[in-house]
């Protein structure tokens, strides 16, 4: 039966179980979580066909992916160790779910994946939660007086959008404006809401200076780079601007969270 819910897809599955309890949400089948041996400080996340690996990772990120957050900041209620105490996960995906996923979207395999997360979560963590909606502040992405500086992409492209980021670089091919917020936000840490009113996808490329207070780079190196701050990067590389704003934003509160059974 879950391979049946699994292949429908999510936007089907999920009904199904609200009205039959009883049936399993997909889950992973085998789970390892271990502290995480101090080394180089680096975080490291690889989702292959049947096995999600996580090194150096918080609670606080695990939430962050499991339900889809664009900032850390959408997370009250969690405890200090949350954020700094750190783990190896490698979670393991049983054939059976393999196979019925096998034909689905790239979107409804990630939020299958998503629910997965949330179930491991709650039994390793002991996490629960609810959501709130409240009005913050926020950056709203607008296009400049001057118009936007963007080419539009091929068809062909469209359907094979890409984003790909490195340190202060971002290339972007078929991407539309509302993921180009959801990146912006992961790097404002402060959630961007799309009111450019350009509805096509476009292809761009992005540089900007690093941003010492986010621990990119040191005083000396920000300073000597000849390229302007991500705000001023987006203004005058793309035409678009971001205005602060007030909108509503999803909060993810946390009731309880465990230190974690390892093993």
């Amino acid at each position: 039966m879950r391979a049946l819910l699994l292949a429908m897809g999510i936007a089907a599955a999920i009904p199904v179980l609200a009205q039959a309890p009883d049936l399993k949400a997909p889950a992973y089948d085998v789970v390892t979580v271990k502290p995480h041996k101090p080394g180089d400080g680096s975080v490291s996340i690889d989702i292959d066909d049947d096995i999600y690996s996580a090194s150096n990772v918080s609670l606080k990120m695990l939430i962050r992916y499991a339900y889809d957050l664009k900032t850390e900041d959408q997370i009250t209620g969690l405890e200090g160790w949350a954020n700094s105490n750190r783990y190896d996960i490698q979670a393991k995906i049983d054939a059976e779910t393999m196979a019925a996923m096998k034909g689905l979207k790239d979107e409804q395999r990630g939020k299958i994946e998503q629910r997965m997360m949330q179930a491991m979560l709650a039994e390793r963590f002991h996490l629960t939660l609810h959501h709130e909606t409240k009005e913050l502040p926020i950056y709203a992405l607008v296009v400049t007086k001057s118009g936007a500086k963007l080419k539009s992409a091929t068809e062909e492209e469209a359907k094979n959008d890409s984003m790909s980021s490195n340190n202060q670089h971002l290339t972007a091919t078929g991407v539309d404006m509302e993921r180009l917020s959801e990146y912006l936000s992961q790097r404002l840490h402060r959630m961007v809401q799309d009111r450019t009113g350009l509805t096509a996808k476009y292809d761009f490329t992005l540089e900007w200076a690093p941003d010492e207070a986010a621990g990119e780079a040191s005083a000396a190196a920000a300073g000597a780079s000849p390229l302007p701050s991500l705000m001023t990067a987006v203004e005058e590389q793309l035409g678009l601007r971001l205005e602060t704003a007030k909108g509503p934003v999803d909060l993810v509160v946390v009731e309880r969270a465990d230190l974690p059974t390892v093993n």
